[in-house]
């Protein structure tokens, strides 16, 4: 196998550049050899401008529709993971092939929110109000949260 040459990053440790030159392979690689990075993230961004995002907003809206509570997981993270692939959502609609004015950021709160009390554990999902947005949502959890674990804690 012909080994690549590695594109130029400057400020990052040498382990970080030997990842990049073992993945960076292919036409990607030969898109960013005239291209000076300052670190990953500069990298990244490029290469998202150059070929878009990695998934497009079908793929990303069926993982809303499919997201559920961990076992182990506290609703903070649940929700923040819901935050994410909304962004990601919106990152991609920007990117695809959509009309300016076709604004999808309410509807899409509105399915996030929706898909975040359907994948809430059961004995959380019930103790909830049903008229908040997520952020109020989240919070009335953990006040909840606290209340019971003060009781538990008292007797």
């Amino acid at each position: 196998m012909r080994k690549q040459n590695p594109c130029c990053l400057r400020k990052l440790n040498l382990s970080s550049q030997k990842l990049l030159e073992l993945e960076i392979v292919g036409e990607a690689n030969r898109t960013i050899q005239d291209q000076d990075f300052d670190n990953i993230s500069q990298l990244t961004k490029y290469l998202e401008q150059v070929y878009g995002p990695s998934k497009n907003i079908y793929q990303l809206q069926g993982e809303l529709d499919s997201i559920y509570q961990k076992n182990e997981e506290d609703v903070v993270t649940y929700a923040n993971r819901i935050k994410i692939l909304g962004k990601q959502i919106l990152k991609a609609k920007d990117s695809g092939n959509f009309l300016p004015n076709q604004d999808i950021k309410l509807p899409l709160e509105k399915d996030m929110y929706k898909c975040f009390i359907r994948g809430l554990k059961s004995e959380i999902e019930q103790r909830i109000a049903r008229n908040l947005n997520v952020q109020e949502t989240v919070a009335d959890i953990l006040r909840k949260g606290a209340i019971l674990n003060d009781r538990f804690t008292r007797a």
